[in-house]
């Protein structure tokens, strides 16, 4: 009897052992854009589409945050690389801080809020190449 109570608590142990052992692993995220690894305390997006649930990685947020600096009314909001589904922004300021790029980010899009407002229907916000300034056109 104490043999068969031995046993049992063997069995025990070794399953509170591999149940230990396999929570301790950690889940492998890909990038939804570049397919690289993301660690799990690295800086990451992940889309809120329930179809799609795909994370974006911190090389590939820099470039987001890159094009959407550069044509910030075609780029803006950020959307996931996989489906298109536009990020939450309380997960984007977080990194737009943790990046110093908060004041970059209130500066593009700012002006696009402020247009909503200022513009005629057949007014848009354009970006001069040239110029570091918006400037008004009209749309013919």
């Amino acid at each position: 009897m104490s043999t068969e109570n031995q046993n049992q608590n063997q069995n025990m142990s070794s399953l509170t052992t591999e149940a230990t052992a396999s929570s301790q692993k950690s889940i492998t995220i890909i990038c939804g854009i570049c397919e690289a690894t993301i660690n799990e305390d690295d800086t990451k997006l992940i889309c809120k589409n329930k179809k799609c649930g795909k994370s974006t990685c911190d090389t590939c947020i820099k470039l987001m945050f890159g094009v959407m600096f550069g044509q910030p009314a075609l780029n803006y909001p950020l959307v996931c690389g996989a489906c298109q589904h536009p990020f939450d922004t309380a997960e984007i300021d977080p990194i737009l801080v943790k990046q110093d790029c908060y004041e970059q980010f209130i500066a593009c899009v700012l002006p696009l809020f402020w247009s909503k407002d200022c513009l005629e229907q057949n007014e848009k916000l354009a970006q001069c190449t040239y110029l570091i300034k918006y400037s008004f056109s009209f749309i013919e």
